[in-house]
């Protein structure tokens, strides 16, 4: 099968992010795609013959409707600000046209932005989302006893929707383990499908531990192959509506039988209203991160007023307060 010219120019253009990504101090910096040194414990994307139409399809799936992003550019973005984040992103999701671009190939830790790769394979492999799942001891269990859950308990029987819900909404770690033994049988199984499903993705760039997101020097990824992960999670309309709420609330049984009532609030402060968006753009949803090595992060969706969707991504910043200014610094830029 030819390539059209189209498909040439994303295959270069591709090619000389790939390039310009660099290298640099260590298995959480700038990097060549799908390269790392041997003995540092990182990730090298597995490498397959591949005809051309696969690779045409491939192209299709990571250049036709997606912003290939080269390098620090500012785009189009209006005015003259700076951001002290490690990695910002700005584009017009519609239109594949970037605003703003820092850093966006530099190997990062995602903390729970992991958790859109987690949901896409859950959406990939699992048609039927009311299917029930008894939560197993192992799901309960994780490397962090401080992380966020939402107390899950061996022997509870929720559905694979109420996990996502729980997962996505106020970022549940039980329950992210949970729907990574639902799909797999286990979570070093389910991790394996997640790090082969985001090189079908293009986001090559990237090496997972583990489901939740909590912190593992071997964790890695990139506010690109992110963009590129949330692009395709919101092209499903369920993603969209659960990302979309507020709070959450589930009923769901336990172990003795007795029906066990829930409620959660989002942890995007967009969502919740906690913080305004400007005039002219509304929140869709998106998902946040936080660890003491991630340091504050958030990738969402916003509808501008031309009903163009856009997605803004800040990687690290310093704390909660200083992700947000520094989202509505972006946003003067935008306007």
């Amino acid at each position: 099968m030819k390539r059209s010219g189209k498909q040439r120019i994303v295959a270069a253009a591709l090619v000389s992010a790939c390039v310009l990504a660099g290298c640099g101090r260590g298995s959480v910096d700038y990097m060549m795609f799908a390269e790392q040194v041997a003995g540092t414990g990182g990730y090298t994307a597995p490498v397959t013959e591949q005809t051309e139409e696969n690779e045409t399809k491939d192209l299709k799936l990571m250049g036709e409707d997606v912003t290939v992003i080269v390098g620090d550019d500012r785009g189009k973005l209006v005015s003259d600000v700076t951001f002290s984040a490690d990695a910002v992103v700005a584009v017009d999701d519609d239109e594949n046209e970037l605003f703003y671009a820092k850093n966006v190939h530099k190997q990062i830790f995602p903390a729970s932005l992991t958790k859109l790769m987690t949901a896409y394979v859950v959406f990939d492999k699992i048609e039927d989302l009311e299917q029930e799942f008894r939560v197993p001891q192992e799901a309960t269990e994780l490397p962090d006893p401080y992380a966020k859950i939402c107390g899950l308990n061996e022997g509870d029987v929720l559905t694979i929707r109420q996990l996502l819900n729980a997962t996505l909404v106020t970022s549940a770690n039980d329950a992210a383990k949970a729907l990574s033994i639902a799909v797999s049988g286990s979570e070093e199984a389910f991790v394996k499908l997640m790090n082969e499903e985001a090189v079908k993705i293009g986001a090559t760039h990237s090496h997972f531990m583990n489901c939740h997101g909590l912190h593992d020097d071997n964790h890695y990824t990139t506010l690109y192959d992110l963009y590129l992960i949330f692009h395709e999670m919101l092209k499903n309309d369920e993603f969209r509506s659960i990302i979309s709420q507020s709070s959450y609330s589930w009923e769901y049984t336990n172990i003795h039988g007795n029906q066990v009532e829930n409620t959660v609030s989002s942890t995007n402060l967009y969502r919740t209203g906690s913080k305004q968006v400007p005039d002219g753009f509304t929140v869709i949803g998106g998902k946040t991160g936080t660890t003491n090595e991630a340091g504050s992060c958030m990738l969402c969706s916003f509808e501008g007023t031309d009903h163009h969707t856009y997605i803004l991504g800040i990687m690290h910043a310093e704390d909660r307060d200083d992700l947000y200014n520094q989202f509505a610094d972006l946003f003067t830029g935008l306007r």
